[in-house]
């Protein structure tokens, strides 16, 4: 065979033994355009709703300010704000958009479809007229579209409310892709693909269930055996969470948890929990077997869009010396200008930084600057500011959790079915994060009482803009201002990514000392970083300065999932990385080599691409931290990968394994973007598909790659990957870097003959059918 061949080959093994796992998939991103239209839309509400009827039951209801959003109309929450004629200019705007959502939509028909409802406004809590239309209507109005020969106009909007399309409803083109979608997060991404589905749950909160129904049966036919779904916190602590989770399957598959298998609960001695049962949706709509041994959990997700206080400058009195309750003035979220966008904000605290910093040492950089500020808005007091709500939610969480305040039921849902916190949200502008306050390292130390492996994840290193790279004429003549030979832009890049870095390391710090002190090693660290005896313990947990000092000086092996911290995405890790300059051949194998990097170390940026690279060594290597490489998604949405000088969009799978980089391949939002099947084979669908386009696109050079990335996605799992496979993981060393022989332990340290449980293939292996539902697969079922 030649390498795509037994690629191929090896990747049909790992599907028929279901060896996959998928780490980085969001709940409400899931489903495509005919999931959401063809089989929700115009299937299941219509026959739910016919079957209700006598009960006076609620009606599926898309109110305008949804609509605004979902059509890329005017969204009148993000325009700007007069003091004096705010009311005037809001009638203006509210009819402008109504005006061009009915030349979009309404054809003529608005006069008898558009209705209002009493609803209760949450900030208020007051009762309030909502003007906008049923489903109902809206199905009539497709129905009616179909019947004209050649007009599909209002279908084609309507499926690009829930999936990338093009302007006929229909996969996107290249030209699609790159004119209308690379590096839009917002609006094209969020809010305009979710705002709608928003609409669709909250009347009817069990199509959640059809959801995780029909999506992990297509896993399970793809061969992805374990399954991490973030969900925001705030549906994870409502009270329809346990009840979504619960029917999403016939009860005589379950006991109480989703996850568990009635087969393997063999000493059950309360038969009522064991019923036969069939959740009321599968009246209405198809249902599917649940996957013999297939295991998913949930990410409790915060959104680091939604702050309260953003730092919008330095205060008058500041000084990198200062507290930091005095080092910056902040905005209220709600007064900032829309069309001053955040990575905006971001530029012009880094300007403030670098012409109001007059007093400080000639020996202090501006990237040494940059790396104090960062510190200080990675701060507990800085973050509380910035994050109270999700402070105050993860309180409350603990809470639930540690006093058993809720149900024994939703208590035990939470223990069993929460495995890890996630950050996530569009991350230009936004680079601070939560998950490092002193709250949520108590939360993470109560709920490992329960899973060994509870972990964090965070969404970093995507979508940032790292400045042009066009070359110095562009600067010139275009009179863009540079401070040194270096722009504006360059050192919001690099301010962004020193808050990034700095808040990784201090949630890595936290995990650390939650792992030693378990394991009572909480001297090493003392003796490590000259802590003293009767310094207190907490102190040791918190005090972030001590990191480097261990990660250098700490000597022992850290193995895959040993930390339970991943990075969503991480492409932006890559940037100045260059191979011949990384490493060094010493012993016939490659070594870091930090000293190459002060070689011009003046120049340019060459000082922060340093701070980059000692960040891959002394963090994302040295704790084996796996980053999670979403290519369709990069494809889609990413302008820059940052793997070459010049900004590009390629290689950076390749990239990855050449930086040695623990990585593994997951799909992100499979529905806004339907990973349907690769372009080689049919059954080639969601995880499995990414990684037989890689190989198609040599980012795979040898088929034992394939083990090396999915033994990756198994160990950093936020669960004992032992409860979910049977199997012996098999894994052949192979010689990743000529000429190093054998290099393989060096690098990913996996052993060919790891103790797991005993290898039964017959129970758990399945073949993969040869004939799978058209839906599932298809873009526009039958």
């Amino acid at each position: 065979f030649d390498v795509r061949d037994s690629g191929y080959a090896n990747l049909d093994n790992k599907i028929s033994k279901r060896e996959f796992v998928e780490l980085h998939t969001h709940l409400m991103g899931m489903g495509n355009a005919d999931f959401w239209v063809t089989r929700i839309m115009r299937c299941y509400i219509p026959r739910k709703e016919k079957y209700n009827n006598k009960s006076g039951q609620s009606k599926v209801f898309y109110p305008f300010k949804n609509l605004y959003k979902a059509t890329s109309v005017f969204n009148i929450g993000s325009v700007r704000k007069f003091s004096n004629e705010e009311g005037i200019y809001k009638e203006y705007l509210k009819e402008k958009m109504a005006y061009q959502l009915e030349s979009l939509l309404f054809d003529n028909n608005s006069n008898s479809i558009i209705k209002s409802e009493l609803r209760r406004n949450d900030k208020t809590d007051q009762d309030e007229n909502i003007v906008g239309i049923y489903n109902s209507d809206l199905v009539d109005l497709l129905q009616n579209e179909e019947s004209q020969i050649g007009n599909k106009g209002l279908l084609a909007i309507v499926r690009n409310w829930f999936q990338f399309l093009d302007s006929s409803g229909k996969f996107p083109s290249i030209n699609d892709i790159v004119q209308t979608y690379r590096g839009n997060f917002t609006p094209r991404f969020f809010p305009m693909r979710f705002t709608m589905r928003d609409c669709i749950i909250y009347s009817c909160p069990e199509v959640l269930s059809i959801l995780l129904n029909t999506i992990l049966f297509r896993y399970g036919i793809s061969g992805v055996n374990y399954i991490e779904f973030s969900v925001s916190v705030k549906d994870i602590m409502s009270n329809i969470f346990v009840n979504i989770t619960d029917n999403v399957f016939d009860k005589k598959y379950l006991q109480l948890f989703p996850s568990h298998d009635y087969k393997d609960i063999s000493d059950n001695t309360n038969p009522t929990e064991a019923f036969s049962y069939e959740p009321e949706w599968r009246k209405f709509i198809n249902y599917y077997e649940k996957s013999k041994g297939q295991r998913w959990t949930f990410l409790a997700a915060f959104s680091r869009g939604q702050l309260e206080e953003y730092p919008t400058r330095l205060s008058t009195n500041h000084s990198p010396t200062n507290s930091v309750s005095e080092m910056f003035s902040y905005d209220n979220s709600d007064n900032i200008l829309a069309y001053l966008t955040h990575d905006m904000l971001i530029a012009n605290l880094v300007n403030e930084i670098l012409t109001q910093s007059t007093n400080r040492s000639p020996d202090v950089t501006n990237f040494a600057l940059l790396r104090v500020y960062a510190s200080h808005l990675c701060d507990d007091s800085t973050i509380t500011k910035m994050y109270g709500e999700h402070i105050k939610n993860i309180k409350n969480l603990y809470e639930d959790i540690s006093t058993e305040r809720v149900d024994i039921h939703r208590l035990n849902t939470y223990k069993e079915s929460v495995v890890g916190l996630d950050w996530l949200g569009d991350e230009n502008g936004f680079p601070f994060c939560a998950l490092s306050h002193k709250e949520v390292n108590k939360f993470v130390l109560c709920m490992k009482q329960f899973n060994p492996k509870f972990g964090i994840r965070v969404h970093a290193g995507e979508g940032v803009m790292r400045g042009t790279t066009l070359n110095e004429e562009f600067r010139k003549y275009e009179n863009i201002k540079v401070y040194g030979s270096i722009s504006l832009m360059e050192y919001s890049f690099a301010l962004h990514m020193y808050t990034l870095m700095d808040q990784i390391r201090r949630i890595i710090w936290n995990m650390i000392c939650i792992k030693f002190e378990k394991d009572d090693k909480l001297n090493i660290i003392k003796d490590i970083t000259h802590s003293t005896d009767d310094e207190d313990k907490e102190d040791i947990s918190y005090s972030y300065n001590k990191f480097d000092l261990f990660s250098r000086n700490y000597h022992g092996i850290f193995e895959v999932g040993d930390i339970n911290v991943r990075i969503g995405h991480g492409v932006a890790f890559l940037y100045g990385f260059n191979k011949d300059r990384e490493f060094t051949f010493i012993d016939n194998k490659y070594a870091f080599n930090e000293s190459k990097y002060d070689e011009n170390l003046n120049s340019h940026n060459q000082e922060f691409i340093k701070d980059i690279a000692i960040f891959r060594q002394y963090v994302l290597r040295k704790y084996k931290i796996v980053c999670e490489l979403n290519p369709t998604s990069n494809h889609m949405l990413l302008a820059d990968s940052f793997n070459k000088e010049k900004a590009c969009n390629t290689r950076t799978l390749k990239t990855f394994i050449a930086a040695r980089l623990p990585v593994t391949l997951c799909t992100d939002d499979d529905g806004i973007w339907a990973i349907h099947k690769c372009k080689q084979h049919h059954f080639h669908i969601s995880v499995p598909s990414e990684y037989c386009n890689e190989i198609e696109n040599e980012n795979i050079e040898d088929a034992r790659y394939i083990d090396m990335l999915v033994y990756y996605g198994r160990k950093a799992s936020f669960i004992d990957d032992k409860k979910v496979f049977k199997h012996k993981f098999e894994y052949e060393n192979i010689n990743f870097y000529e000429p190093i022989p054998d290099d393989i332990d060096w690098y990913l340290d996996i052993r060919q003959n790891e103790d797991n449980a005993e290898i039964n293939n017959s129970s758990n292996s399945t073949n993969v059918p040869h004939i799978v539902p058209s839906e599932i697969i298809n873009e526009d079922p039958v």
